[in-house]
């Protein structure tokens, strides 16, 4: 009610703990542009042959074009002019591709819920990946944590039970039971960034007798560069 009541005084910019609730609606359908990206990020995640992806961007003009921004993007590094999508895909490399793909189902229509979402939905897959990097004997599982994340908003996104993704993505029994029923460390980490976004630093306190987490400051100063980080990819996302 007051997200609707500022958008009808004129208000323009949002962010908060109310776009990452899922609102699944009877009857709406996902958007078809954004079933063609969770189909294209099933094929990266399934480790699908070049080949095939190379067709299905062949016949998606749009996002062979935003692939193509990609490789020369500041993101990538990349400054080489690509002649072909195979020559593009193999740039951007399997894992970039799907970081990316994960972000750009949140960014289809440009409308300010998704703009809301997609910023929440950065910041909190990079906040998880920094604490997971910070944990002893964590790192390994940084990307897995960073795909929680960004994938733990995607219902949101899609219109789609968590159960119903997670079946769509085949993701294996650690990441599905985080994403479904907070369980498992990587379900621990997300139920910690869930608290810390809706309280803020005080919900920090619950979490003091896990001896091995980060501090209440580095995790303040992890979210300072998620936030950073999540602005720099929304703007070149929009350039």
């Amino acid at each position: 009610a007051a997200f609707e009541r500022c958008f009808a005084l004129g208000f323009e910019f949002f962010q908060g703990y109310h776009f990452a609730k899922p609102q699944l609606l009877a009857g709406k359908r996902p958007d078809p542009k954004r079933l063609q990206v969770l189909r294209l990020l099933k094929l990266v995640m399934s480790d699908a042959a070049q080949a095939h992806l190379e067709d299905e961007f062949k016949r998606l003009p749009a996002l062979t074009v935003n692939l193509l921004r990609l490789v020369n993007s500041a993101a990538t590094g990349f400054r080489i002019p690509s002649a072909s999508v195979r020559d593009a895909l193999v740039c951007v490399g399997r894992r970039p591709l799907a970081t990316w793909l994960q972000l750009l189902v949140y960014g289809i229509n440009g409308s300010i819920e998704t703009s809301a979402l997609f910023r929440t939905a950065a910041v909190r897959a990079r906040l998880m990946e920094s604490i997971s990097r910070a944990m002893p004997g964590c790192a390994p599982q940084a990307e897995r944590a960073f795909l929680v994340g960004v994938l733990s908003l995607m219902p949101s996104a899609l219109n789609m039970a968590p159960e119903d993704l997670v079946r769509e993505l085949r993701l294996d029994d650690e990441v599905a039971g985080a994403l479904t029923g907070f369980c498992g460390p990587l379900g621990d980490l997300l139920s910690m960034v869930h608290c810390y976004e809706g309280a803020g630093r005080d919900a920090l306190a619950d979490w003091a007798a896990f001896a091995d987490w980060p501090s209440a400051s580095e995790i303040v100063r992890f979210e300072l560069d998620a936030q950073a980080w999540a602005g720099k990819v929304a703007s070149e996302a929009a350039a």
